[in-house]
C-alpha cells in the first residue's frame, strides 16, 4: 500500500534568499469578503515555483509548475490550503520523481529572477552563493535566511528497507546545490548544503528533528558524507523513542 508524507507550513518568513529549501511564502491577508482558493491566495508565491509527483505530461519526470501558472494553482491530493488556509504539502511513497532522484516530492523552489526567464534556472542570476565563494558577486544574492512554523501531519509507517536512513522520514527543507564543471572556486561539486528531516519510527510517541551537511568535496571522494547534527530528539538510526525530546505529529515547531 503507497502512503503519504504530509506536512502543512501555518507561518513563513524569508529573509534575503534561499534558493530551493523545500517551502516558503509570506502570508498576507486575502481581499475582504472572499475565501482564498489557491495557495497564492494566502502567500506571497511570486517567486517560486512547484514540483509536484505527478507526470501529466507523459515526458518521464514529476512536473513543474512554473512561478506564473503557481499564482493560480493548487492539487487536491498535493498541494492546497487547509481549512485553516494553512499551505499543505503531500507526497506518496511511490509517485513520479524528478530526472536525477528516486525520492518523490511535492516542493517549493526559490526562483530569485522570478518571472524573467530570460534568466537561465541554473545561472547565477538565479542562484544564492555562500560569502565565502570568491565570486559571490555575481550571483542573486549572498545567502540568506528563512524562518518557518510547520507540522509534520503523516510519515511512511511500513518500509521496505527500515535499515535505511531515510526510511520512516520527510524532508521538510532543502539547499539544492549546482554542479559545475568548473570547480577551480573550491565550490560547484553538487553537495547538498542543508537538508532538514523528520523522522518518526512506527509507534513512537514523537519523532525526531534534525538537519544534514553534504560536505564540500568531489563526488568520489569517499570523505564526502554527510555530517547529522539533531534539534529536536535523535538522529537517523537512533531507533529510542524521543518521547518529551521529540516532535510529535500534528505539533507546530519553528
Amino acid at each position: 500500500m503507497t502512503t503519504l508524507s504530509k506536512f502543512r507550513y501555518l507561518k513563513l518568513s524569508p529573509v534575503g534568499a534561499i534558493i530551493a529549501l523545500g517551502l516558503s511564502a509570506i502570508p498576507f491577508n486575502a481581499l475582504a469578503g472572499e475565501r482564498p482558493q489557491v495557495p497564492a491566495d494566502v502567500f506571497d508565491l511570486s517567486h517560486w515555483n512547484i514540483t509536484v509527483p505527478i507526470d501529466k505530461d507523459r515526458d518521464g519526470k514529476s512536473d513543474t509548475i512554473s512561478v506564473k501558472k503557481l499564482k493560480k494553482y493548487s492539487h487536491p491530493d498535493f498541494f492546497y490550503l487547509d481549512e485553516q488556509n494553512r499551505m499543505v504539502f503531500a507526497t506518496p511513497n511511490k509517485a513520479a520523481t524528478t530526472k536525477n532522484s528516486s525520492n518523490t516530492r511535492s516542493e517549493l523552489r526559490h526562483m530569485l529572477r522570478g518571472k524573467n526567464t530570460r534568466i537561465k534556472t541554473h545561472g547565477a542570476g538565479n542562484n544564492f552563493a555562500v560569502r565565502a565563494r570568491k565570486d559571490s558577486d555575481k550571483f542573486g544574492s549572498v545567502g540568506g535566511r528563512l524562518d518557518a512554523t510547520l507540522q509534520v501531519d503523516h510519515v511512511a509507517r511500513r518500509a521496505e528497507n527500515p535499515d535505511v536512513k531515510a526510511a520512516f522520514s520527510a524532508v521538510v527543507g532543502q539547499i539544492h546545490a549546482v554542479k559545475y564543471d568548473n570547480t577551480a572556486s573550491g565550490f560547484g561539486y553538487g553537495n547538498e548544503p542543508l537538508k532538514i528531516f523528520y523522522k518518526k519510527f512506527p509507534g513512537h510517541e514523537t519523532g525526531s528533528v534534525f538537519w544534514t551537511y553534504e560536505r564540500n568535496l568531489p563526488k568520489d571522494d569517499p570523505n564526502r558524507t554527510d555530517i547529522a547534527y539533531p534539534v529536536w530528539g535523535n538522529l537517523w538510526t537512533n531507533k529510542t523513542d524521543p518521547k518529551e525530546a521529540g516532535i510529535a505529529l500534528g505539533e507546530p515547531f519553528s
